[in-house]
């Protein structure tokens, strides 16, 4: 037992954290370009339709 994952566990958190940075970085693409677009009120705007086909 040395406390690190066994190879099956590193897999999955691999795959999950992959998961999570990639819609992490989708998210704060839209906002970036919709702070450029609109301007710092981002909450106020529904986002785009193209937004939720990768959702």
């Amino acid at each position: 037992m040395s406390g690190l994952p066994d190879p099956e566990q590193a897999a999955v958190s691999n795959r999950t954290f992959g998961c999570v940075r990639l819609v992490r970085n989708k998210t704060l693409a839209e906002r970036h370009a919709a702070f450029f677009q609109r301007g710092p009120r981002t909450r106020d705007h529904p986002l785009p339709p193209t937004s939720r086909s990768w959702r």
